[in-house]
Formats: C-alpha cells, sequence, structure tokens
C-alpha cells in the first residue's frame, strides 16, 4: 500500500467552524492531522434576513440572481426555505463549491464560471438581456464591490442584499500554539488571513502558507504574510491539490 501524500504533515484549517470539518475531513483522508483555527463566525444580518426574505418573495421583480460564495448560497437557501418561495430566476453562482450548496434544492444554477473571482462571475454573466434588467446579488455584509460594479457596467440594475455577517472567532491560545507548531497553513478567503493576523499574529504562522486564489495571497503578501503557493483553479478541490504539490515539492524526507 502506497504512503498517503500528505501523511505525517500537521495543516491548519482556518475557516468557520461550520466549514472547516469538510476541508480537514479530505486532509486526513490523504494522511494528515489538521488543526482547526476558527478564525470566522458566520452570523445573519443586522436585519435578521428581512431584506432577503423580501426579495426572495419579490423575486419576479429580477432577471438573475447572483450568489458569491458559499455562505451567501446557505443564506439564500435557507430564505427560500423559511418564506417557501421558490425564485424561478436563473442563478449564477461564482465557483463550484458555492453552486454546491443548492444542487440539490429547486433554485436553478445555470452558471458557474471558471474563474472563481467575482471578475470572472461578471464576465460569464454578460450584458443584461434589456437596459436596466434587474439582479438580485446576495452577499456578505463586507464584500468587495467588483462584483457590483461590474454587473452594473454590463447593464444590470443591481440590487445589492446584505445575505449574512462575518464576525471575529474564537481562538484559544492552546490552537494558537498548535497553529505554531504545525507544518502549513492554508487561508481560503482574505478575511482568514486578515482575522489570523489580528487574532493569533504572523508569529504563529507555520514555516509554509497555501492561499486559495490571488485575492487571498494579496491580501497576505500585505500584511507581510508570505505565500508560499496557490490554488490553481481557486477552489477547495485545488487547494488540496496544491498542499499536495507542496508537499511532493519537499521530497520523501520531508
Amino acid at each position: 500500500m502506497s504512503t498517503p501524500p500528505l501523511q505525517g504533515l500537521s495543516i491548519v484549517v482556518t475557516r468557520s467552524a461550520g466549514q472547516a470539518s469538510s476541508l480537514s475531513d479530505r486532509f486526513h483522508e490523504l494522511g494528515a492531522t489538521t488543526v482547526e483555527i476558527t478564525t470566522i463566525a458566520i452570523e445573519p444580518p443586522a436585519d435578521g434576513g428581512g431584506a432577503l426574505d423580501a426579495a426572495v418573495t419579490n423575486h419576479d421583480d429580477y432577471r438573475r440572481i447572483a450568489v458569491s460564495s458559499p455562505n451567501g448560497a446557505r443564506s439564500l437557501l435557507a430564505a427560500c426555505e423559511r418564506i417557501d418561495v421558490w425564485p424561478s430566476a436563473p442563478i449564477a453562482c461564482v465557483g463550484p463549491s458555492t453552486a454546491a450548496v443548492l444542487a440539490d434544492s429547486p433554485l436553478r444554477v445555470d452558471i458557474v464560471p471558471d474563474r472563481n473571482l467575482a471578475e470572472g462571475l461578471v464576465e460569464a454573466i454578460g450584458a443584461a438581456p434589456h437596459a436596466g434588467a434587474r439582479l438580485l446579488l446576495a452577499q456578505a455584509e463586507i464584500a468587495r464591490d467588483a462584483l457590483a460594479k461590474g454587473l452594473g457596467r454590463h447593464g444590470w440594475d443591481v440590487h445589492r442584499v446584505i445575505a449574512y455577517r462575518t464576525v471575529d472567532g474564537d481562538v484559544t491560545p492552546e490552537a494558537a500554539a498548535a497553529a505554531r507548531a504545525a507544518d502549513v497553513i492554508t487561508f481560503t478567503s482574505s478575511s482568514t488571513v486578515e482575522r489570523f493576523v489580528r487574532l493569533v499574529g504572523r508569529r504563529s504562522l507555520p514555516p509554509a502558507v497555501i492561499s486559495i486564489g490571488p485575492l487571498t495571497s494579496e491580501t497576505a503578501r500585505s500584511l507581510d504574510v508570505p505565500v508560499d503557493a496557490e490554488a490553481e483553479p481557486h477552489t477547495l478541490t485545488g487547494l488540496v491539490d496544491a498542499v499536495i504539490d507542496w508537499a511532493r515539492s519537499r521530497g520523501p524526507d520531508r
């Protein structure tokens, strides 16, 4: 039996508490141990989801819906289930992880761009079918404006609704010490980098840093966090593959 590619490695996973386990499970299957650092907690928006509920209720106003993260997709799905209304407008998702959240629902996803970035979603959606066509955009409270502005330039009347908030997670001293002793850390978003640096500190970074994509890498470098490898494609699967490639580059005696 061959040795698993990540055998003996300790990997820090930085995601919200509800999302870390799926990535950790994949690393475990490949032979690694993991340290889960809950840098982010997901909470309802300040209005309790009222604006999203109203948008779903009035779904006939929209020619298209766009969702820019798995958490946004979960919030949209929860709103539909809460009020038992299922929009007929086609849905564009920023990447496969976001689309997967809606896969078993009555909602119809018809666009998942090759580039798992806001710019890739803008390009995939393209021009509005007519001037002023409305588009519902479900996003985090703090989100880049690239998606809304890009779609606006393509003729869409973008109705941005806050679907959820991200707040600081709870990091224990024991978790910080375990992170410091690990071999590599994975960052899945700019928020995970920012919060790790703020909550845990750069001194607790393991020797290697692997990011899910260029925006996350840019944020890391702006905070003096060196990036050793970057996922391609910019998905969780790509991130796992990047860790495997990094481990192989270290040789069998790593």
